[in-house]
């Protein structure tokens, strides 16, 4: 779905997202984010709520995520869940705009700490020892073939020396193999921006569109990067506290230790080309164009754990 950008369709399609939910009229609405989604604080007859609008989403991806988000809510598992429908089906769904609602949770983003770094370590093992069992397989940029169809793409459609650039970096982490390794459910995009805390305490993730079965590893990879990098320089601090974290409730394998380093590459890369795309499909959007040096900027070409 293309993004509402006239403000009269987007108050009527709010309402007509209220309605469907049993939520009485919206009395103000304000846009709090969302890179992939446009997101919505609103403020209804029935309290205050989040108004998710999911832009080129396929449907059969939601409708398997909710399936994963199932399989969390049965373990308790710290999430934002989507609120239920009235009707049969659970979401709203007009041609092309499809929407979920959820309750407006308490909390805030977190300032990277040592304090941050051990919990979000704590509640990734949380979530990778969750039996996966019978769960569906599930498109995600963490699928293990991501990047190299990616490029792909984006060889036929963009630059083909600035995509010949990330061919090469491909070369420095192409011998990683989550295949081999240990697999679970993992969230696939833990970042500040898709955690609530309370204090030094996570209430909430949030934002589980890339969620899949992958190698565990690769997730922890994720938060890594997202939370041992401040202003997209290495803190070793931090990394000691997300493994203790960690460890303290999954100890990592052998094998894991082992390709940490180049799976922290992978994810960083995984970024970058993800943003290549976003940039090749719509030039005007600056941050994607920014996002696409990711890899780079982190100095994850010649970066080392030790």
């Amino acid at each position: 779905m293309r993004r509402l950008k006239d403000d009269r369709s987007l108050l009527s399609q709010l309402a007509a997202i209220a309605a469907y939910f049993e939520l009485g009229s919206v009395l103000s609405q304000q846009r709090v984010g969302g890179y992939a989604n446009e997101n919505y604080l609103v403020t209804t007859e029935a309290g205050v709520f989040v108004f998710k609008l999911l832009l080129n989403h396929p449907l059969e991806d939601f409708q398997q995520e909710l399936i994963y988000l199932q399989r969390l809510e049965k373990y308790a598992y710290p999430a934002a869940y989507y609120l239920p429908s009235p009707h049969i089906i659970p979401f709203y769904q007009d041609g092309n705009v499809i929407a979920v609602v959820m309750q407006k949770k308490e909390g805030h983003a977190p300032e990277k700490s040592m304090a941050v770094s051990r919990e979000i370590g704590s509640r990734l093992a949380q979530l990778h020892l969750i039996p996966n069992a019978s769960l569906p397989g599930k498109g995600s940029w963490m699928n293990a073939n991501y990047i190299l169809e990616a490029l792909d793409i984006a060889q036929h459609t963009g630059n083909k020396i600035e995509t010949d650039r990330f061919l090469q970096a491909y070369q420095q982490v192409c011998s990683f193999q989550p295949g081999v390794l240990p697999q679970s459910i993992i969230h696939g995009d833990v970042t500040p921006d898709n955690c609530l805390f309370i204090d030094d305490q996570l209430s909430a993730l949030l934002d589980w569109e890339e969620v899949t079965i992958g190698a565990s590893l690769l997730d922890f990879a994720m938060a890594t990067l997202m939370f041992c990098f401040v202003r997209r320089v290495f803190q070793p601090p931090l990394l000691i506290s997300l493994l203790d974290g960690y460890t303290q409730r999954r100890p990592l394998m052998k094998e894991e230790l082992g390709q940490l380093e180049v799976a922290v590459k992978h994810a960083g890369l995984m970024i970058s080309t993800y943003f290549l795309l976003q940039s090749l499909q719509d030039p005007s959007v600056e941050s994607a164009k920014d996002l696409q040096g990711f890899y780079w900027q982190c100095g994850l070409d010649s970066w080392s754990t030790s």
